[in-house]
């Protein structure tokens, strides 16, 4: 998502600082774009002269190809091959006017009750591995009377699509974890096949990030029954990024280091995860640009 802001936001809760990270990007993170993904002086003008150039010849895509940054973005997901991005970038396109509904009303203002109950948050820090890591509260959270299953899942993918405009975000990646603790029989038939099938294809197809691993946490037996529905539309790639931890938070810390976690989830940081309101504060100032985003993409 493209961004008119000039500065990163910041939202301060607690001891904690949360800064979204637009315009900083460490030598250590340079390095391992040069390493990992091919990020070389060369790579990045040919990469954009030939992305560019693709983008222009598809009559029935509207992009924000003037962009440097933005088409960047999408060169570090594919290793700077430009025609694997061309592929990205129509993929995720193809996903927004699949559900181009919900495209249309994602807009933090109209989310703010979701953000306020702390039901979807990104940590203030990165993992071990400089990955951003994205909170999802689901089960007890969740109040069904409020909170509609498309709103939750709008709010999801906002707080995803937000971190994901930090460019470390798009060279190491984004992890989500999904707190399931409490979920019950009533929560479960909102899960239909059809609601599945749609957030197994954000990750797959209609995610503008690098989704590394997705941590389920807290989830009871009842949760696994549900999420056989996944199974048949998740790819082999994405097959392996999918973590059950249930209660045993030692499992947790085999892939993300208890220094980045919240005392809830066996962490060191004293956090309470009620900073809902102070984040929200931050994704507000990018309303603008989530309505601009849903400008771009396939004819409507």
């Amino acid at each position: 998502m493209l961004t008119t802001q000039t500065k990163d936001p910041l939202a301060k809760f607690g001891d904690f600082l949360f800064k979204l990270e637009l315009f900083e990007v460490s030598e250590l993170t340079l390095e391992y774009a040069r390493r990992e993904l091919n990020e070389t002086p060369e790579n990045i003008e040919n990469g954009l002269r030939e992305l560019r150039q693709l983008l222009k010849d598809d009559s029935q895509l509207k992009t924000p190809l003037e962009s440097d940054s933005w088409l960047l973005g999408f060169l570090r997901l594919r290793n700077f091959d430009p025609e694997s991005a061309y592929e990205k970038i129509k993929m995720y396109y193809q996903f927004r006017k699949r559900y181009e509904n919900l495209a249309k009303t994602a807009m933090p203002s109209r989310l703010k009750h979701i953000f306020d109950m702390s039901l979807a948050l990104p940590l203030p820090k990165r993992d071990q591995c400089e990955r951003r890591i994205v909170l999802v509260r689901s089960g007890k959270y969740w109040d069904l009377k409020k909170v509609h299953k498309d709103d939750f899942f709008q709010a999801g993918g906002m707080c995803h699509e937000l971190c994901a405009m930090e460019p470390a975000s798009k060279i190491h990646g984004l992890v989500s974890i999904c707190d399931m603790d409490g979920l019950t029989v009533e929560h479960a038939l909102k899960l239909t096949l059809k609601y599945t099938k749609r957030n197994v294809e954000s990750y797959q197809e209609g995610s503008s990030f690098r989704p590394c691993a997705l941590h389920f946490v807290n989830e009871p037996s009842l949760f696994h029954a549900c999420f056989k529905l996944a199974r048949p539309f998740l790819n082999k790639e994405w097959s392996k990024c999918i973590h059950f931890h249930g209660n045993n938070m030692e499992s947790l810390h085999k892939f993300i280091s208890p220094e980045c976690l919240p005392e809830c989830y066996g962490g060191t940081m004293k956090l309470e995860l009620n900073y809902g309101p102070q984040f929200y504060e931050v994704i507000k100032m990018f309303e603008e640009d989530f309505i601009r985003n849903y400008n771009y993409g396939y004819k409507k």
